[in-house]
């Protein structure tokens, strides 16, 4: 916000209003001399005169001061790009202050603070000072609460409150979890009835496009989000090779049957990874090669085929209306470079070490590295 934005203001309402700056002056109370002064900039109204101010060009104070507490979405998903950018080129110091000063500034426009949020959390871990990342996450969890506290907009509240949820699990506070979680998961049959409720309304009203893409979105969050669930059925499971072993054959099932692969190669190659790491640790290492193959494809789709995006295909043909009306600024979580680096680290996970040395494990990680020159 720059205050001083007012003198430029003050001559552009004159000039569109066809005043002169005797007849501003009048109206306040002041003389010329000062209205000249405003108008260069030189010194400030005092604070009482802004509403006269504001009153004579039929403006609010905001307006007249230059002020804009809301974002638009177009700005969000400018001031998150650019930002995802400063953390990989400047640095994370100097990007957390920015980020910072920027909640300051916009501290009641909870889209973007939700924006913030997940950026905190996505970088915190660019720090290897334990300290620093816990004061992070606790400056996360703060924001998190304001915006719970304040917001009135249902979807940004309902996406804050599961964020605030990773945060307090990523600072070793799953009783918070719980206690902020469990009854709203315990009666998810009722989010799950209004869903189908909302489709049957739009039915009857003959409203079919309106049907139609909410029925596409709870299909292809619930496609994701049992994808999600299997992921941590397997991390539960580990030591039960029985139960792994059918669970990664269902969710391979979904993911071809939905195209994931294509849809969302990032949730694709996530749930091969897991995969991967369950066949190593149970020592079948052909079938974790595997695995890794199909990650590395996974990957080539997501950062060189659609540069870190998702979208729809001839089935989910509204997925891009809907997901641009979703959307609240947030992009790939983090910049292409960071995401580069955290790919290739997989390979470095202890639990791969007995195949390490394995001509295919090699190929693959090759593979991966050639990919990220293609980018």
């Amino acid at each position: 916000m720059d205050m001083l934005k007012l003198s430029d203001n003050l001559v552009m309402l004159r000039h569109k209003k066809k005043k002169t700056q005797e007849e501003i002056a009048d109206f306040i109370g002041v003389t010329k001399a000062s209205v000249s002064k405003w108008e260069n900039g030189q010194s400030m109204p005092d604070i009482m005169i802004l509403p006269q101010l504001a009153a004579f060009f039929d403006v609010t104070i905001d307006e007249l001061m230059g002020y804009e507490p809301q974002l638009s979405c177009e700005q969000i998903n400018k001031l998150h790009e650019n930002l995802k950018i400063s953390f990989a080129e400047k640095g994370f110091d100097y990007t957390m202050n920015e980020c910072r000063n920027l909640v300051k500034e916009y501290y009641s426009c909870y889209r973007f603070l939700f924006t913030i949020c997940c950026l905190y959390i996505n970088h915190y871990n660019m720090t290897n000072d334990e300290n620093v990342q816990k004061n992070i996450l606790a400056e996360a969890s703060e924001l998190a609460g304001h915006i719970l506290d304040n917001c009135k907009d249902i979807r940004v509240y309902n996406d804050t409150l599961a964020v605030k949820a990773i945060i307090d699990l990523m600072a070793g506070k799953p009783a918070d979890v719980v206690n902020n979680l469990e009854d709203v998961i315990n009666n998810s049959y009722m989010y799950l009835s209004n869903g189908t409720v909302l489709i049957q309304a739009y039915q009857m009203l003959g409203d079919i496009k309106k049907a139609n893409k909410t029925s596409q979105m709870g299909l292809y969050v619930s496609v994701f989000s049992a994808i999600s669930i299997a992921m941590l059925y397997l991390v539960s499971n580990a030591g039960n090779k029985e139960v792994c072993d059918e669970t990664i054959g269902r969710t391979k099932t979904l993911i071809d049957l939905y195209k994931i692969n294509e849809l969302n190669p990032n949730m694709a190659a996530q749930f091969y990874l897991q995969a991967a790491v369950v066949k190593c640790t149970h020592g079948d290492y052909d079938a974790a090669l595997a695995m890794l193959e199909q990650y590395a494809y996974d990957i080539y789709r997501l950062m060189v085929v659609d540069k870190l995006t998702i979208h729809g295909d001839e089935y989910f043909d509204l997925f891009e209306e809907w997901y641009s009306d979703y959307n609240m600024g947030l992009g790939a979580p983090r910049n292409e470079t960071l995401v580069w680096d955290s790919v290739i680290e997989v390979f470095d996970n202890p639990v791969f070490e007995p195949i390490k040395e394995h001509k295919n494990f090699k190929a693959i990680k090759n593979k991966i590295t050639g990919y990220k020159r293609l980018c």
